[in-house]
């Protein structure tokens, strides 16, 4: 497992690595076309002054830069994780500049639905360079970047994928204690938690989907096994299994993704 001062914050490799998941997810599960890719400079209209966040300069040129999933792709979800959508910063940027601001006036609304009650209820612990990644309802999950440690945290990782001690958690993820490097008490509380390297992260999710410990019903939602009814706890994993999983190349992704709706909705 990787220590703190192994890992170092590249932009590129973020936007890689995201890209690199989108693609993995529409091998698993969502419409071929659903990435919506930059164009070249950047979205136009993701700068600093429309980004209402209060993050740094290089949070804005991160999400500026960044591909994303589109909302309009057609499908009834674009899940990426339980419960969990993977924010579309080009969209909720275009929606929350209709809003009139005053200068230096955060979204409340946005930081809420990114980074969870931690903005309600400890706004000063969330440092400027650390940016929400995912969006959903109240139980969506909360994936957290640093742009300076260049690590995401999974805030409220499941046991299962954490393990039950720091060098437990699967794979590769970050072994220092927050307790050790967080700037205050309030901090430390919330970074208590999982994190790996970025790219590191996305290989973590892409290994559960592979185990069949999260996966897609068939709608573009997707969800984990540990919440299953017990008869549906072995049929969800022979399902894909039957339909080639986790061979990427011989996986028939639509016979399975109807044979999952069936199996888990009925």
């Amino acid at each position: 497992m990787p220590r703190l001062d192994e890992i170092t914050y590249s932009r590129q490799v973020c936007i890689d690595a995201v890209r690199d998941y989108y693609k993995f997810l529409i091998q698993v599960h969502l419409p071929e076309d659903c990435i919506d890719e930059p164009p070249e400079g950047g979205w136009p209209h993701i700068t600093p002054e429309n980004t209402p966040l209060g993050k740094t300069d290089e949070v804005v040129a991160l999400l500026r830069h960044m591909p994303y999933l589109r909302y309009d792709h057609g499908a009834q979800f674009v899940e990426g994780a339980p419960l969990t959508t993977l924010v579309d910063w080009h969209y909720r940027l275009q929606v929350s500049m209709r809003t009139p601001r005053g200068e230096g006036e955060i979204d409340e609304g946005l930081r809420l639905v990114t980074e969870g009650l931690l903005f309600l209820e400890a706004p000063s612990s969330i440092p400027a360079h650390v940016m929400g990644l995912a969006t959903g309802g109240r139980d969506c999950e909360r994936f957290l970047l640093d742009t300076h440690l260049g690590i995401i945290y999974w805030l409220d990782c499941p046991s299962q994928v954490a393990g039950h001690a720091p060098w437990e958690a699967y794979p590769e993820g970050v072994l220092d204690s927050a307790w050790d490097y967080a700037e205050t008490e309030e901090e430390a509380l919330w970074r208590d938690c999982p994190a790996w390297s970025v790219p590191d992260f996305f290989e973590m999710l892409k290994d559960q989907f592979r185990k069949v410990n999260i996966f897609p019903t068939g709608t573009g939602e997707v969800r984990d096994v540990w919440s299953l009814k017990a008869e549906k706890v072995d049929k969800i994993p022979e399902t894909f299994r039957e339909h080639g999983w986790p061979d990427l190349e011989k996986y028939r992704k639509q016979e399975c993704l109807d044979a999952i709706q069936v199996v888990y909705w009925r």
